[in-house]
């Protein structure tokens, strides 16, 4: 299927030298996109500690789900589609939390929204929270 890249991709994804907490907001916009397609939401730089991410839905459409998952366009971490969670029916509004481990990035990353199931529409919004203090 279909990877695309969102308007928010390349947002200014602020960070300091002190290792400050921030959030950023990225959006998918599905538009009728067949299940498999993924969005490439946000990008992180290397060194970043993602400490949780919240993500909220609209209605996507009959039998659709949604991944939320991590992509390493570099190769050097290992891809995962729903590394931050599943929502199995996303044919209403809905939101999905993650509250695990911290997990530092080893290498610069993409934050993805994949829909599954069947062809899907509407915006999702991924807020991850994470910490920059550079690789230790």
């Amino acid at each position: 299927m279909a990877t695309k890249n969102s308007a928010t991709l390349k947002n200014r994804v602020y960070n300091a030298a002190q290792g400050n907490v921030s959030r950023e907001a990225g959006v998918a916009n599905f538009n009728a996109d067949a299940a498999g397609t993924v969005i490439r939401v946000l990008e992180l730089p290397e060194g970043a500690t993602i400490d949780g991410l919240k993500a909220y839905h609209g209605a996507m459409g009959a039998l659709t789900g949604l991944e939320f998952g991590i992509e390493f366009p570099g190769g050097e971490g290992a891809d995962d589609p729903d590394f931050f969670g599943t929502v199995a029916d996303s044919s209403t509004a809905g939101k999905l939390a993650y509250d695990a481990a911290p997990y530092e990035l080893p290498a610069r990353a993409y934050l993805t929204v994949t829909v599954t199931g069947a062809a899907g529409t509407g915006d999702v919004t991924v807020v991850p929270e994470y910490r920059f203090t550079g690789l230790l």
